[in-house]
């Protein structure tokens, strides 16, 4: 019977029990659930694992194991999942779209709309006016754009 330990990243241990005579195998998960209270374990029947959540109740357990003749493996990595690929970078944004971000308008707004919101960014982000020059900097760079609705 070999005992298969896995770390997982919460700090539970993942124990899978393989091989031996159903016997050994049996009498071993009996004294698993006598050995480690409820609270501290949980079989999942789909893995066909336990997830145990104490060292030192999984270590009274092992002892038991150990005197059946169970070999003990300890993985060292820690078992995690692969973590999903990263998206994709989104596509280049054209300056027209860019501008309109900057504006917080849709690309659709009519000329009186994007002239205002020109007129109100430049005037919030003024430095004689305690704004940002970044910001103001930003909302100069829209000035080509600020009249050229689609519509």
């Amino acid at each position: 019977m070999v005992i298969t330990i896995t770390e997982d990243e919460y700090g539970d241990y993942i124990v899978q029990v393989t091989g031996g005579d159903s016997r050994e195998f049996f009498a071993a998960i009996e004294q698993l659930k006598l050995r480690i209270p409820r609270h501290m374990r949980r079989y999942d029947p789909d893995a066909k694992e336990w997830c145990i959540t104490s060292r030192l109740a999984l270590e009274r357990w092992l002892d038991y194991a150990r005197a059946l003749g169970a070999d003990v493996d300890w993985e060292s990595e820690r078992r995690r999942q692969q973590p999903p690929p990263p998206p994709p970078p989104p596509p280049p944004r054209s300056p027209r779209d860019n501008a309109f971000t900057t504006m917080y308008l849709l690309p659709n707004a009519p000329p009186e709309v994007i002239k205002a919101s020109y007129k109100a960014l430049a005037l919030l982000h003024h430095p004689d006016r305690g704004g940002d020059l970044e910001n103001r900097t930003r909302a100069n760079s829209t000035t080509g754009f600020k009249l050229q609705s689609p519509l």
